[in-house]
C-alpha cells in the first residue's frame, strides 16, 4: 500500500477528529474522490467526501451521539452531510448498484470497499486514503494520475449506461486534469452513446457544461467533442458556427487578466442570433439573469465600435454596461480569431475595453423634485423639460453642475 505524501489537508484536525468517530466500534472511514486524486495532482482541494463501512441511519445516530450536525441530503443514496466546526464533508455508506435508468440508480448499502470502486466513474476518482496517509488504489488509478489520462472504470459503455452523465463528466475531467489524447475507448463510448445525454434534466446537463467551460485548458477538449458529436449535442446552436475562437477568448483572458467566466466561454461559442439564443434559454432553462445578459448582448449588435471616450460614455450611459462588455470583448476576440493587423485600432479597442470596465454611471445632479420647486407643475411638461436637461447633461460630458442645469430653465 502507497503513502499520500502530500497530506497536510489531511492531518488538519477537524478532519481527523471526524474519521476517528467515523471508525469507533470496529468501522473504516475513508477519504475518497476528488479530494484524494487533486491531492495526488497538487492541485486545491475543494470539497471532501467520505466512505464509511456505516449505515446511513447508523452514521446519523453515531454523529449526534457526539453532537455533530448531520443532515440527510441523500439519504437514499447513502449520503449525510456532517457539520463539524462550521466545516461540511459528504459521508456515503459503501454500495452497490441493483438497477439504474442512466439518470437514477437503486443502490444497496455494502462493507465491501472494492464492489464501491468499482461502481465509480474514472480510475482516478476510485482511490481512497485512510486517515494515516495509507492509500488504497484498486483500479490503477495512481497510473493514470502520473500520466494524466482519463480512464473509465471497467466497461465504458456500462459506466455511461449507469448514469448519461458520465459522457459529460468523461470531458470535463479531462479538461480539468487531463493531459495527451483522450482515452481512444471512452471517447468512442461518448460518441456511441453522445444521443442519451437528451435524456437527462436541463439543470444536470447546464450544471456540468458551466463546469466543463471554467476548465483551463478546452480547446482541445470542445474539439473532441465536436467529433464526437456531444457538443452538438448539448449545444446545438453552436454548430456551422465554429469554435475557433476559444483559444483566442483564452490567449486574452490570459494577457488582459480577464475572469475565466464560463458564460463568456459560451458566448464565444454561439452566435448571436435571437432564434437561436432563445433556442437554448429554453432547452438548458436558463437562469433569468443569464436568460437577460443574452438577450442584452444579442440587442446591442452591430452598433458601432466606438473608441473615443466621450462618445463611448454616452453609449454606456444609454445601454447595459455589461452587455456593451461582452460586445466589445468578443469584438476583439474576433479581430484576433480573423488575423486583424490594424495595430491601431487594435490597441483603440483594447483601450476600450478598459475603459468599459472602470467606467461609473454618472447621476443626473437635477431631480424631478428641483423643477418642482423651481416652479414646475408634475405633469407632461415636466417630463419633457426634465429630459431637456439630460440630454444637454449628457452632450457636454456629463460636466454641468445643478446649478448650471438649472439655470438653463
Amino acid at each position: 500500500m502507497n503513502k499520500l505524501d502530500n497530506n497536510i489537508w489531511l492531518q488538519e484536525p477537524t478532519l481527523q477528529n471526524l474519521l476517528k468517530i467515523l471508525e469507533e466500534e470496529g468501522h473504516e472511514a475513508r477519504v475518497i474522490g476528488g479530494a484524494v486524486r487533486n491531492a495526488l495532482l497538487e492541485v486545491p482541494i475543494d470539497d471532501i467526501d467520505i466512505a464509511t463501512t456505516r449505515t446511513p441511519d447508523n452514521t446519523i445516530l453515531h454523529l449526534k451521539k457526539h453532537k455533530i450536525r448531520a443532515i440527510p441530503t441523500g439519504i437514499d443514496h447513502g449520503t449525510i452531510t456532517a457539520i463539524l466546526d462550521e466545516r461540511s464533508f459528504e459521508i456515503t455508506t459503501l454500495r452497490a448498484d441493483v438497477n439504474h435508468d442512466g439518470r437514477h440508480a437503486t443502490v444497496v448499502f455494502s462493507t465491501d470497499w472494492l464492489q464501491d470502486a468499482k461502481r465509480r466513474d474514472f480510475t482516478i476518482n476510485a482511490i481512497s486514503v485512510d486517515r494515516k496517509g495509507g492509500l488504497y488504489d484498486p483500479e490503477k488509478g495512481l497510473e493514470d494520475i502520473e500520466t494524466r489520462h482519463i480512464r473509465f472504470i471497467g466497461d465504458p459503455d456500462q459506466r455511461i449506461h449507469e448514469d448519461y452523465l458520465r459522457i459529460l463528466r468523461f470531458f470535463r475531467i479531462y479538461a480539468h486534469y487531463g493531459d495527451g489524447q483522450p482515452d481512444r475507448d471512452a471517447l468512442k463510448a461518448c460518441a456511441r452513446n453522445h444521443e442519451y445525454i437528451n435524456q437527462l434534466s436541463s439543470e444536470r446537463i447546464w450544471s456540468e457544461t458551466k463546469k466543463l467551460l471554467s476548465a483551463n485548458h478546452i480547446t482541445q477538449v470542445l474539439n473532441w467533442m465536436r467529433v464526437s458529436k456531444v457538443l452538438t449535442t448539448i449545444i446545438p446552436e453552436s454548430e456551422k458556427w465554429g469554435i475557433s475562437a476559444i483559444p483566442h477568448l483564452m490567449a486574452c483572458e490570459a494577457a488582459y487578466q480577464w475572469r475565466a467566466e464560463p458564460f463568456m466561454r459560451l458566448m464565444a461559442i454561439i452566435p448571436p442570433q435571437l432564434e437561436r439564443i432563445t433556442s437554448l434559454i429554453k432547452r438548458l432553462k436558463l437562469s433569468n439573469k443569464e436568460a437577460d445578459r443574452l438577450h442584452k448582448w444579442v440587442h446591442i449588435q452591430g452598433l458601432p465600435i466606438e473608441h473615443d471616450t466621450n462618445q463611448l460614455a454616452k453609449t454606456l450611459y444609454h445601454n447595459d454596461q455589461q452587455a456593451i462588455l461582452d460586445y466589445y470583448r468578443l469584438e476583439r476576440v474576433r479581430m484576433l480569431n480573423a488575423g486583424y493587423p490594424d495595430e491601431e485600432k487594435t490597441k483603440g479597442l483594447e483601450l476600450a475595453i478598459n475603459f468599459i470596465q472602470t467606467w461609473e454611471k454618472p447621476q443626473l445632479p437635477v431631480s424631478g423634485k428641483d423643477l418642482i420647486n423651481a416652479g414646475f407643475e408634475a405633469g407632461e411638461t415636466l417630463g419633457k423639460a426634465l429630459k431637456n436637461i439630460e440630454n444637454h447633461w449628457i452632450e457636454n460630458e456629463f460636466k454641468p453642475s445643478k446649478e448650471e442645469l438649472l439655470n438653463l430653465l
